[in-house]
């Protein structure tokens, strides 16, 4: 699983997630007017990808470029949402579920306008539970729409047959499974199983065995009854957990960026910009002392020699104080990418945000660690705490062990509070960023080159002008 969460070039990365389905895309989106999303939806159901489409059918859909309807000439389900269907409230969903593991949802309508706007996405990856749970609300979206109905007939008639093949897939006797599956044809016309046909199929495993653990917990008798609204409390809440936490590597990241951004200013250019902020000193209290007998001048002048030298002071303690941290071990740019995916999912098992208050301690110890880890690049050590993190699941997620709708739903008020604050600070991070010009360089190594020669000509100049002030 791997949950990240996407600021920039929005429509490119949907883009891409459509391209990657196999067998089924589902999407629940207000307003769609962008072309190259729906050329890749025509493209893609013109190959055999089964397509769902729920949207709204209104003014602003109707003047896009395209007509959504065209891709029911692919056999593509288009579910067009009218004015006249609608309440007071307008369906405002946006997400896309694909191949029901991969999932994209955020603030990102599907429209031209919305790429020019400050919006986000968080896109689950491999994750057939989360998958799940947004067919469910699409399934339910349908339902509300009329676009499908309610099913009375009881599912205990099936559910031995269910946990049959559940236990073949886990045998990897898929054969036995199909077999077992195709006695559940009949059922077709009462419930949607054509994810679990697939799945069969294909020998996905993952997404067999939770989508038949789906059907048994949402539909099924056997298991203790809850009340839909604690279901959906709990399905709201473990989504904000997983975006929570991916807003938070996001923020690390970028604090990381910043901090290695200046320690490698500081060790190829502190020297330099020392030796540069001395001499510039020492060149101003000599144009000071030239002046005596200018009293108003000299004035200006000693001020000016006083501030260039608490500048050189200031910036000498600065960067003696930078050299005592510890310096980030040097990685190549593949190895730099697997650091940041795996300590994004080793966050994922461990981030106090996640956990129970009784955890919340020994969870924030095992994260620090990590942080400390993957501050200093050392890949080994974030490896080994993920692995361990894996192997043991130490952490119990508040999404699966509270039960009443007054504790669920004050932990989705504060966690929508802590994801507030972390776009507020990874906006902040990301204005930094531009103002000290990072985002702009394509290769550390030739810029901070280039920034060495221009200090060492600039030092160089700066003593021929020291002399000519003596």
């Amino acid at each position: 699983m791997d949950t990240s969460v996407y600021f920039e070039n929005i429509s490119k990365e949907i883009a891409k997630r459509l391209d990657d389905a196999t067998y089924e895309i589902v999407i629940a989106i207000a307003w769609f007017t962008d072309a190259n999303l729906f050329n890749i939806l025509r493209r893609k159901a013109s190959h055999g990808i089964h397509v769902k489409l729920l949207y709204l059918d209104d003014k602003i859909n109707k003047g896009a470029s395209f007509n959504v309807r065209q891709l029911e000439a692919f056999k593509a389900n288009v579910f067009p949402i009218s004015p006249e269907m609608q309440s007071t409230n307008i369906m405002h969903n946006k997400f896309c579920v694909i191949d029901g593991r991969h999932i994209v949802t955020g603030s990102y309508n599907w429209t031209n306008r919305a790429k020019s706007n400050d919006e986000n996405i968080t896109v689950f990856l491999d994750n057939p539970e989360i998958g799940v749970h947004f067919l469910k609300a699409f399934d339910g979206l349908l339902e509300k729409y009329n676009y499908q109905k309610s099913v009375n007939v009881s599912p205990n008639a099936v559910i031995p047959r269910l946990e049959v093949i559940k236990n073949f897939v886990l045998l990897d006797e898929w054969d036995e499974a199909r077999k077992q599956l195709e006695k559940l044809r009949s059922f077709e016309e009462l419930w949607d199983l054509s994810r679990l046909f697939v799945s069969v199929d294909q020998k996905l495993s993952d997404e067999a065995t939770a989508w038949i653990a789906a059907f048994v917990r949402d539909k099924m008798s056997l298991v203790v009854h809850e009340d839909e609204d604690i279901k959906e409390l709990k399905i709201e809440l473990r989504i904000l957990e997983f975006k929570v936490v991916a807003l938070s590597a996001e923020k690390d990241g970028l604090e990381k960026k910043i901090f290695e951004f200046q320690q490698k200013t500081n060790l190829i250019l502190g020297e330099l910009t020392a030796e540069y902020l001395r001499i510039k000193s020492e060149k101003k209290q000599k144009e000071a002392d030239r002046v005596q007998a200018q009293p108003d001048k000299k004035e200006k002048l000693q001020s000016e020699a006083k501030q260039a030298r608490a500048e050189y002071e200031r910036y000498h303690e600065d960067f003696a104080e930078q050299k005592r941290k510890p310096t980030p071990l040097e990685l190549s740019d593949d190895d730099k990418k697997e650091l940041k995916k795996v300590f994004k999912n080793a966050t994922q098992y461990c981030h106090p945000d996640k956990v129970s208050d009784e955890q919340k301690e020994l969870a924030n110890e095992r994260f620090i660690k990590l942080k400390m880890a993957y501050d200093t690049n050392d890949l080994v050590a974030v490896r080994g705490i993920y692995e361990d993190l894996v192997k043991n699941r130490p952490y119990t997620e508040n999404s699966e062990q509270l039960s009443t709708g007054a504790l669920l739903k004050y932990e989705i008020n504060k966690l929508e509070t802590t994801s507030n604050k972390l776009l507020d600070e990874i906006e902040s991070l990301n204005a930094s960023i531009v103002a000290l010009g990072i985002g702009a360089i394509s290769d550390w190594d030739e810029y901070f080159e280039s920034q060495r020669k221009s200090l060492v000509t600039a030092i160089e100049e700066l003593k021929m002008e020291l002399l000519n002030a003596e």
